[in-house]
């Protein structure tokens, strides 16, 4: 198994996002045993994912280190502290990856930011349509020797009712 089919995968993609080109590109060499070198950042992700096969492997690498982590962490908005070592920072680490990904709570902060973006804009009233055939016969009163009747079928195709409150006294 790999981390591609993991339900972390989106979270070990930020994770790799706060490394430079060139560790990245490192890292993927080493879960490759240099094998395969890729050519840009999101195929490095990738390999990544698909070399590696479980979260403790990837953490094992030494190019993750305690910066790496306790930046991802900051940027997610995780307490940490700068003396965390690297075990404490994996550990939360998983956490926010089990609190994001998987079906536990959301956090307060997590919370809070879904709280600070902007609501959904009210659902509109649907009104009721009616989709019906009117049959109008239409006799022109000119020459009827010349002009015979006229019948023509008209096709009603939306029409809108506005129900009006009968509180404000209108019918």
């Amino acid at each position: 198994m790999n981390l591609l089919s993991s339900p972390y995968a989106a979270g070990i993609k930020g994770l790799l996002a706060c490394l430079d080109t060139k560790t990245l590109h490192a890292l993927a060499a080493t879960a490759t045993n240099n094998r395969i070198l890729p050519d840009s950042n999101e195929e490095a992700a990738k390999v990544i994912l698909a070399f590696t096969e479980s979260i403790g492997r990837l953490f094992s690498y030494r190019r993750l280190t305690t910066r790496v982590l306790f930046d991802y962490l900051h940027t997610r908005g995780a307490a940490v502290r700068v003396a965390d070592s690297k075990a404490e920072l994996i550990e939360k680490v998983k956490k926010e990856w089990e609190e994001s990904y998987g079906d536990q709570k959301p956090t307060a902060a997590r919370k809070k930011v879904r709280a600070q973006a902007t609501p959904p804009p009210p659902p509109q009233p649907t009104l009721p349509t009616i989709n019906t055939t009117l049959n109008v016969n239409l006799t022109l009163q000119m020459n009827p020797t010349t002009t015979p009747p006229l019948t023509t079928k008209l096709q009603v195709l939306e029409v809108t009712y506005l129900s009006v409150n009968s509180a404000h006294g209108f019918t």
